[in-house]
């Protein structure tokens, strides 16, 4: 059987968490936290669909900016998956900058914050400036986050400490 799942940790075991996972013969891949990306070309960045963060502490989100840069003018959705309060930070983190050259710009952020009563579910279009566009809570059976007909995606809550 060949391998279909391509894990990388992008800055090694002792730098800011990052790991890439791409998928063969899907043209996609996933991230699971979003440290320093800059070890990854634009190309491999613009196959990223999810993005997986355990937290928001700034090793793990530093990234970000950069993602978000690659895909601003593209015709893409971005779903970020993260702990309850992800979508407030990254809404925050969005208003920091100024968006008066967006319009018309085709690409999605979704956050989805998972939660005990399910996934809340907030979408920030680049074309209305990032503003919280829609809200809506999605069922989370059996802690899967994400499923698709190639993989699954669980999650457990730990605690950092």
């Amino acid at each position: 059987m060949r391998a279909v799942f391509f894990p990388r940790l992008v800055n090694g075991p002792f730098g800011d968490p990052a790991m890439y996972v791409r998928l063969a013969y899907r043209g996609e891949a996933l991230l699971f936290d979003c440290g320093d990306l800059h070890a990854l070309a634009p190309g491999e960045l613009l196959k990223t669909r999810l993005l997986f963060l355990s937290h928001a502490h700034i090793d793990h989100l530093v990234g970000f900016d950069l993602l978000l840069r690659t895909f601003l003018a593209r015709d893409l959705t971005l779903l970020m998956y993260g702990p309850a309060g992800l979508a407030k930070q990254i809404a925050a983190r969005l208003q920091g900058y100024t968006w008066n050259l967006v319009d018309g710009y085709p690409f999605v952020l979704t956050v989805r914050e998972w939660r005990p009563e399910g996934i809340r579910e907030v979408t920030f279009p680049a074309s209305q400036a990032f503003r919280p566009h829609s809200e809506r809570l999605l069922p989370c059976h059996h802690d899967i986050l994400h499923e698709t007909p190639w993989y699954r995606i669980r999650a457990t809550r730990l605690t950092h400490g």
